[in-house]
């Protein structure tokens, strides 16, 4: 089961002091607030599972810091924590079950469906033709000519061209 997540992300230093209050910033934001205030800054929210030791309190009722899953919010250069607050159950929605050998990527619960799921649209696709074919019909035209077989579109509301009306496929 994945229970860590670090997210990493940019902020601009007024963008951080509206989020977290000036006295929660670092010194490098306060400046930067001042001077610079589209300097971007990364952050990372850290989100793992905490120690039994420092849950505390009834579950619905205990403070951010006391919650079984800790949410830590860091300015990365400087390592200046602006935010430690909590969850109940872990938040994140992870879609990745399982890891390819040798492979940065996952496998989640459609991988093991997707082979049903196609041969469920490619049916459903055929289906609508069908009906459509059944609702709209086919349409034949006497004509004096030569029906050319490659030039043949089986389709709704085709007319085809054929000799004798009454010699044709029924």
């Amino acid at each position: 089961m994945i229970d860590t997540i670090y997210r990493e992300f940019e902020l601009s230093a007024e963008q951080i002091v509206t989020e977290f209050g000036i006295n929660n910033v670092s010194d490098k934001v306060k400046a930067a607030v001042e001077k610079k205030p589209d300097q971007k800054f990364t952050l990372v929210q850290a989100i793992f599972p905490r120690d039994k030791q420092y849950i505390k309190g009834d579950e619905g009722k205990r403070l951010g810091k006391a919650m079984p899953f800790a949410s830590y919010t860091i300015e990365a250069q400087s390592k200046y924590i602006l935010k430690e607050s909590g969850f109940e159950e872990f938040p994140c929605v992870v879609s990745r079950f399982r890891k390819i050998p040798e492979s940065p990527y996952g496998l989640g619960m459609a991988s093991m469906v997707l082979a049903d799921v196609k041969t469920t649209n490619q049916l459903m696709k055929l289906s609508l033709q069908t009906a459509e074919l059944n609702l709209g019909g086919l349409w034949l035209a006497a004509h004096d000519g030569v029906v050319n077989p490659n030039t043949l579109r089986i389709r709704p509301n085709a007319i085809i061209a054929v000799n004798s009306i009454d010699n044709s496929i029924k």
